[in-house]
């Protein structure tokens, strides 16, 4: 086995691992029910979340969760316009900053579920929309978090990001089989619009639980260091 797909695979089974273990997020939340309790919009004081998509329903549901969502248009895709919407917007913000990006069709050209290993022989400009790198660049030099929020698999989408050269500045990566999450209705309709949906949601879920758990974290030293 190649070294590079061996480390791919340490690194699926390291991921896997955190994001099984839901619970120990859950398990720090309860804990710390009282800094949750004193300010219910804990992620919106302490973070921005950032949320870009093409599909209206989900720009509203991440809203409803408190992120700052954006509606992109799927054939302008993230023009430079919107880039520089979004930078300025998160220049004027002192917090923690996250963005979510569902990646297919809005980074990339075609639906990732068109995508097979035959997908390695094209060039990166094949396979990743304009403007989309230089995004990335400028949002890590303000020392953004970017987290991708892909239906794919994990190993495949992780391994077309290092072909992209994107990996290096992506944060996390939320996919259903990382996050041990199945199909909502029967396995014929599997790929149903509406189970798709629902699986986006349900990692938008897990996502602001995730900052949650980091911004609980946050405070927690915060506090131990005034203690000392």
């Amino acid at each position: 086995m190649p070294l590079s797909q061996r480390i791919l695979m340490e690194e699926c089974a390291e991921l896997n691992k955190q994001m099984r273990t839901k619970s120990n997020i859950d398990k720090l939340i309860e804990k710390n029910q009282h800094i949750v309790s004193e300010d219910v919009n804990l992620n919106k004081k302490y973070s921005n979340i950032y949320y870009i998509d093409y599909k209206k329903d989900l720009t509203n549901y991440a809203s409803s969760i408190n992120f700052k969502s954006t509606l992109i248009d799927l054939k302008s895709g993230i023009t430079k316009e919107t880039i520089l919407n979004i930078l300025t917007e998160i220049t004027l913000s002192n917090a923690n900053k996250y963005i979510v990006i569902n990646c297919n069709k809005i980074l990339t050209k075609r639906n990732m579920d068109n995508y097979d290993s035959n997908v390695f022989l094209l060039s990166t400009n094949k396979l990743i929309r304009k403007n989309i790198q230089n995004f990335f660049i400028e949002l890590t030099k303000k020392n953004v978090k970017i987290i991708i929020l892909s239906l794919s698999e994990f190993s495949f989408l992780k391994k077309f990001f290092q072909y992209t050269e994107l990996d290096k500045y992506v944060y996390k990566y939320f996919t259903p089989d990382i996050c041990n999450i199945s199909d909502s209705i029967n396995n014929e309709d599997k790929m149903d619009k509406q189970n798709k949906i629902n699986k986006v949601m349900q990692l938008l879920d897990l996502i602001n639980k995730y900052v949650q758990s980091k911004n609980i974290n946050f405070i927690l030293e915060e506090t131990n260091s005034l203690e000392v």
